[in-house]
């Protein structure tokens, strides 16, 4: 019987998702490992089935040349009879766990690991797991033309699990509902007495009399106001999300600070202080 032949047959005798023994006999660098299975049948495992970690990897490291290894079945070439084998599922397959995980609006926080430049951005949310953020979901207020006008690799975002499916391994993610998520939250802890969001509660009235504080004369003196000599700066954001950040670059830049969430903070803080620079969302 010629070689071939014999792997056909011994190659179709394995199922997908059996659990399988071998021994590896070749480590290609750039593509994988090639595994020798006790009946002699053929298997290949590809770089990305090697380990869950998505940086760069060396199959090397991983696994040496006679090392005797145990893999999982993907898929079978029908002609060759050559197995697709996976290590890294030996250990564990992290998507069975997904729905217990996570559910529509859960909050995730992962890193930026691949962008499609007109149709979204890939987010690992933990090792194995990825979920996708469609452009349209990207940016809370505006619309996006170039995912990299937002994203870079590598960057941390946080967003909020729109769409499951851990038959198909897809996950739909949102940093838009992340936000809008925040601002629903925040309305709805709101009293009476504290205030609600800055959209409702800093109207037209609001805006002149915080005008009117720093215009006319709440503080003891008149400056006049160049780059040089701003140092107290006052940042009205309803979204601590993106607030907060600012008001710490601002911090960091050597100027001092204060966060306002409401109108209501906001008129206090101007009544109580002297603000070079009030920058209004």
């Amino acid at each position: 019987m010629k070689p071939s032949k014999a792997r056909k047959i011994s190659g179709s005798m394995f199922e997908k998702d059996q659990l399988v023994r071998g021994r590896v006999y070749q480590i290609l660098p750039h593509f994988g490992v090639l595994v020798r299975l006790e009946d002699g049948a053929h298997g290949f495992i590809r770089k990305r089935e090697l380990t869950w970690d998505k940086g760069k990897v060396d199959p090397g490291k991983i696994v040496q040349v006679g090392q005797k290894i145990e893999a999982i079945v993907l898929n079978r070439d029908p002609e060759t009879g050559s197995l697709s084998l996976s290590l890294r599922l030996v250990a564990h397959d992290p998507w069975k766990a997904v729905d217990r995980k996570y559910s529509l609006g859960t909050e995730v926080y992962g890193t930026v690991i691949g962008i499609l430049p007109e149709n979204g951005a890939f987010v690992e949310m933990e090792p194995g797991v990825e979920g996708f953020i469609p452009i349209t979901q990207i940016h809370p207020e505006k619309e996006v033309r170039e995912v990299e006008d937002i994203l870079w690799i590598n960057d941390r975002v946080k967003a909020v699990v729109i769409g499951i499916d851990p038959a198909q391994r897809h996950i739909h993610l949102s940093i838009k509902e992340y936000f809008d998520k925040k601002r629903r939250d925040r309305m709805a802890k709101n009293t009476p007495g504290q205030g609600v969001s800055l959209e409702e509660i800093l109207d037209e009235k609001t805006r002149q009399h915080l005008y009117k504080i720093v215009d006319t004369g709440h503080q003891s003196k008149k400056k006049n106001i160049q780059p040089g000599n701003i140092s107290d700066i006052l940042v009205i954001d309803d979204n601590p999300d993106f607030g907060e950040p600012l008001l710490e670059w601002f911090e960091n830049a050597g100027y001092r600070g204060k966060l306002a969430l409401t109108g209501a903070e906001a008129v206090e803080a101007a009544l109580g202080h002297s603000f070079d620079l009030i920058i209004l969302d």
